[in-house]
């Protein structure tokens, strides 16, 4: 059985952004994307909040439908082509093509992981990313890990104001101090945890 999404963090207890009134569709508007780099092919985990999947697929996707690991699987198709048309990597300037390699339904964090991988022609040295996966809502921020040998290389995120990221695959890490993102999320009194069911309040 493949394991959640490793690198799924979440803001915890969020304040409203600037006292805007609640209108989003939780307290935690954030996804998150993990890459491994192999030298044949990129296995990714694209984990969001299944009340995120459940709006932005319509009534036909419950919440708890995707949820339940019984029913989860009926809703594979609509999630693969969800992150097919929302995330998009390209190797060496060459836009890649994945596959379905696994779908987790993550009961605790109320989220959802799919499983993808992406064949290489060849050992990328750079790897283009565009992955805001709710650009729907304007609050909502996608955490994006790109990783080797078990090392991060890069830490950074998407948002309506960032799009599209550049990484180089080889070389030195380009690690992203995590503060950067509960800046550029404006939520005071939260902390960054690895994993939404690791989050409390401090």
């Amino acid at each position: 059985m493949m394991s959640p999404g490793p690198r799924f963090a979440a803001l915890a207890l969020c304040a409203v952004l600037g006292g805007a009134p609640a209108a989003r569709a939780h307290d935690l508007p954030m996804s998150s994307i993990d890459v491994q780099v192999n030298a044949e092919f990129l296995l990714a985990r694209v984990t969001a909040h299944a009340i995120d999947l459940s709006r932005a697929l319509g009534p036909a996707a419950p919440e708890d439908s995707l949820l339940t690991r019984e029913t989860l699987p009926r809703f594979a198709a609509p999630l693969f082509a969800l992150v097919q048309e929302r995330v998009h990597l390209s190797a060496d300037g060459r836009p890649l093509s994945g596959s379905l390699e696994g779908l987790i339904a993550e009961t605790d964090a109320r989220a959802v992981t799919l499983v993808l991988r992406y064949p290489l022609e060849a050992p990328a040295k750079t790897l283009e990313a565009e992955g805001l996966l709710f650009p729907e809502d304007p609050q909502h921020l996608t955490l994006l890990d790109v990783r080797r040998d078990g090392g991060a290389i890069r830490e950074d995120f998407f948002n309506k104001d960032q799009l599209h990221l550049r990484v180089l695959t080889a070389g030195e890490p380009q690690v992203r101090d995590r503060l950067l993102v509960d800046e550029e999320h404006r939520c005071r009194g939260a902390v960054l945890r690895r994993h939404v069911r690791d989050c409390r309040a401090i």
